[in-house]
């Protein structure tokens, strides 16, 4: 999504309320993104053709 079309669609409204709901739902894109790097040692650990339910 280009910064453009982000602006258009109002994703970078001033209203606080806004503003704090995407607060939000960045803060959860990266707890989620931590976990999942949190997650790749032990994945990585299974040999190949392991049945892993992650793959």
């Amino acid at each position: 999504m280009t910064i453009e079309s982000m602006s258009r669609s109002g994703y970078n409204s001033p209203t606080p309320a806004v503003a704090r709901a995407r607060r939000a739902f960045e803060r959860r894109l990266e707890l989620e993104r931590r976990r999942r790097e949190a997650d790749l040692p032990e994945a990585n650990d299974t040999p190949a053709g392991s049945a892993d339910p992650r793959s």
